[in-house]
């Protein structure tokens, strides 16, 4: 067992700030002195000068206070199998909604805002899953703040580099901090790279390609379903290849 909780013999309250942990537990008994790797005798009061180290789970034999929704926030970092689940869902409500608008006026936009949607899916996905395993590691932490900024005073900050990051852009940011991060290989892209140039027509020229006679984007019902499916392949295989990091960093699961 790794040495991954930090016990606090009183209450963690959070008057300001916003305060990540792997998971945070109240009324908790002590924790094994293996797992344990430091304890906090009194009450841990969070701010802007003082927070969490996102990596670690914070035990309290007290309450866990959190005052407010924008301001004296905490949060647990998301696991990847509810990311990976919700990615399904979200393609699964895909689906359903062909079904809803098939004959209908709208038909061609909303095709078009499907596939969108379809993007959307997979790109949260990737968020999602650098936030959950970077900061909820204490090396790939270390690692993402000496690559891309050594300045980053804490978790929430790494938090807002990360969302930051345009997820689209797979052959270049997320395959940089994937491979140099996560040290975890992409599954091949050439045909997801073809997706996301339609999805860029869509988003930014209303369903036009670049071509100086505004070629229009056809989006069907067989494209829609080509997409999903290429989607699910994709994202199924990253999971795979992620499948040894995610046990070592929630081994509960």
């Amino acid at each position: 067992m790794k040495q991954d909780i930090v016990y606090v013999q009183g209450s963690i309250i959070s008057e300001t700030g916003f305060h990540f942990a792997k998971e945070f537990t109240a009324f908790a008994l002590p924790p094994d002195a293996d797992r344990t790797v430091y304890t906090i005798n009194g009450d841990y009061i969070l701010n802007r000068e003082r927070t969490t180290e996102s990596y670690y789970q914070y035990c309290a034999s007290g309450d866990i206070i959190a005052y407010g929704m924008k301001d004296g926030v905490i949060a647990c970092l998301p696991r990847p199998i509810v990311i990976h689940n919700y990615f399904k869902k979200g393609l699964k409500e895909v689906q359903e909604m062909m079904g809803l608008i098939k004959g209908t006026k709208y038909d061609i936009t909303y095709h078009r805002m499907l596939y969108i949607e379809c993007m959307g899916c997979l790109e949260l996905f990737l968020s999602d899953m650098m936030i959950s395993l970077i900061l909820g590691n204490k090396d790939n932490y270390d690692r993402f703040c000496s690559i891309y900024n050594p300045n980053l005073k804490n978790a929430c900050e790494v938090f807002e580099k990360i969302r930051e990051v345009n997820c689209h852009n797979i052959q270049g940011i997320i395959h940089d901090i994937f491979n140099k991060v996560l040290q975890t290989k992409l599954p091949e892209l050439s045909e997801l790279c073809k997706m996301i140039i339609t999805r860029h027509d869509l988003v930014h020229r209303k369903g036009f390609t670049k071509k100086l006679y505004y070629d229009p984007v056809v989006i069907s019902d067989s494209v829609l379903n080509h997409l999903i499916d290429l989607e699910t392949e994709w994202i199924d295989s990253l999971y795979k290849n992620l499948q040894n990091m995610i046990e070592d960093v929630y081994p509960e699961g």
